[in-house]
C-alpha cells in the first residue's frame, strides 16, 4: 500500500504556516488510518487495483480529509473505496462520481440513508409506490434515533442532492414520501451505510461526527 504514503508537511516559514501544516498533517494521518482499517475489511487487495486507479481514489479521499470532512464521512468514503463486497467494475470512476455526495452528508442524513437502505433490502429494492415504505422508515428513525417526522422529511429532502433518495410525491393525505433511488440500489452491495456507522461508533464512541 505504498500509495497511502500521503503527506502535506513542508517548510514552515511562520507560526501560522506551522499551525496549518500541523492541522493538515493530523487530518491526513487520521484519514489514512481510517482508510487502512476499511481496506483491511474490504475484499479488494492492493494487487487487484491498478496503481493509477488507486492513486486517483486515494487523492480524492485525501482531498476530502484535508478539506475537513467529518470522520464518519471519511469512513463512508473509505468503505466505498474498499468495495465491501467488491464490485469488479467499481474502481475508480464510480468512486470519484459519488465522493462529493458522500463527503457533504450530515450525520443525520447518513442515519436516514442507512435506514432507507436497510428497509429497501427487505424488499430486495422492489418497493410498492404507496408510501408505506416511507412510513416504516419514519417509525424506525423515531424509535431508534429520536428523529421526528418533520426532521426526517427535511433530512430526506436534503438527501435528494446525493442521488441516493427519490421523492414519491402526490400521495393523497400524506404529502411527500421518499424511497431509495436506482443509484442506491446500484451501490447497495458496495456501500453498507449502517455497517460503516457501527464501525465509526466503535472506533470513536465519544465522537459526534
Amino acid at each position: 500500500m505504498t500509495y497511502l504514503s500521503f503527506g502535506v508537511s513542508g517548510g514552515a516559514t511562520s507560526a501560522g504556516t506551522f499551525a496549518l501544516n500541523k492541522l493538515l498533517d493530523a487530518r491526513v494521518t487520521r484519514a489514512r488510518d481510517i482508510l487502512i482499517e476499511e481496506l483491511k475489511l474490504g475484499s479488494k487487495q492492493s494487487a487487484d487495483i491498478a496503481p493509477e486507479d488507486a492513486a486517483a481514489v486515494t487523492m480524492r479521499y485525501m482531498r476530502a480529509a484535508i478539506e475537513g470532512t467529518a470522520r464518519l464521512n471519511l469512513r463512508l468514503l473509505a468503505a466505498v473505496a474498499a468495495g465491501q463486497p467488491a464490485s469488479p467494475s467499481f474502481y475508480p470512476d464510480e468512486f470519484l462520481a459519488i465522493a462529493d455526495s458522500l463527503a457533504s452528508l450530515r450525520r443525520e442524513e447518513v442515519i436516514l440513508l442507512g435506514v432507507i437502505q436497510r428497509q429497501a433490502r427487505k424488499f430486495d429494492f422492489k418497493i410498492p409506490n404507496d408510501g408505506n415504505f416511507w412510513l416504516a422508515c419514519l417509525a424506525i428513525l423515531h424509535n431508534e434515533h429520536g428523529i421526528s417526522r418533520d426532521d426526517a422529511d427535511g433530512y430526506a429532502a436534503s438527501c435528494l442532492r446525493s442521488g441516493f433518495v427519490t421523492n414519491l410525491g402526490g400521495l393523497y393525505g400524506m404529502g411527500h414520501a421518499y424511497m431509495p433511488s436506482a443509484r442506491m440500489k446500484s451501490f447497495d452491495k458496495i456501500m453498507d451505510v449502517e455497517g460503516v456507522m457501527q464501525r465509526h461508533t466503535r472506533a470513536e464512541p465519544s465522537a459526534g461526527s
